[in-house]
């Protein structure tokens, strides 16, 4: 019985010409970049699993929202911003002003109330505010951070035409900030005067406390979009 021979060297392999690289490689600087951003949700899990802690100690008073679970979208978001853009929250913003270069000793120093904190320790943890940040805020009233992130892209805009190199506006909203009219108007007149801004929902599958399914008494039924008769024109 003959085996067969076995196989040599590949000469691509030799050359140094093996095939493109496996899938996920990245370069030094990519490298970098994604462990910077391992680094901001560590922070921002320590943190707030501090926070917690603190709270449930009676340390800090009033509301106290975490974004435990959310680290990944506070990084991901921050990172598309530029130091020239703009900033809106919601109350749960913690991660993101801690994402956006906040210090963490004066983040935590406004949720005791202290006058070293990122407000002065008049706002707590519902109103973080940073204007060399450019962090407008966040608002405890549930879509309240939207009329003011229009306005402030209406600024922009009206100064000058927007472009891709002119400041931009993000503004964040949970699920619930969607039932409220703000929301509507803010967005009709974002669009009809073409301001620089951008929302972004954050998917928690609740409104405040309240999960979608136990908002409303009975599903709601998607009825097909009729285009109207002539009869009834």
């Amino acid at each position: 019985m003959t085996s067969s021979p076995t196989p040599g060297p590949d000469p691509a392999d030799a050359a140094g010409t093996a095939g493109p690289p496996p899938i996920g490689a990245v370069s030094d600087s990519e490298a970098e970049v994604l462990r910077g951003y391992y680094r901001q949700m560590a922070l921002i899990r320590v943190f707030e699993l501090r926070a917690a802690e603190m709270y449930t100690r009676a340390k800090i008073s009033g509301y106290c929202h975490l974004n435990l679970g959310e680290e990944a979208t506070c990084v991901g978001l921050m990172a598309a911003l530029r130091p020239t853009d703009y900033l809106f929250t919601t109350y749960r913003e913690h991660g993101y002003a801690l994402a956006r270069g906040a210090d963490p000793g004066r983040v935590m120093a406004e949720l005791f109330g202290r006058t070293t904190g990122l407000s002065g320790g008049r706002g707590g943890s519902m109103h973080l505010f940073d204007t060399e940040l450019r962090l407008l805020g966040g608002y405890g009233i549930v879509g309240g951070q939207l009329p003011p992130a229009t306005g402030a892209a209406l600024a922009i805009a009206y100064r000058g035409r927007p472009s891709a190199d002119s400041e931009a506006v993000m503004c964040l909203l949970g699920d619930g900030t969607t039932n409220i009219g703000a929301f509507h108007e803010s967005l009709n007149l974002a669009v009809r005067v073409s301001c620089p801004g951008t929302p972004h929902e954050v998917m928690g599958a609740a409104g405040i406390t309240a999960p979608h399914q136990h908002r409303r008494p009975h599903p709601v039924q998607p009825t097909p979009c009729q285009r109207p008769s002539q009869a009834d024109l």
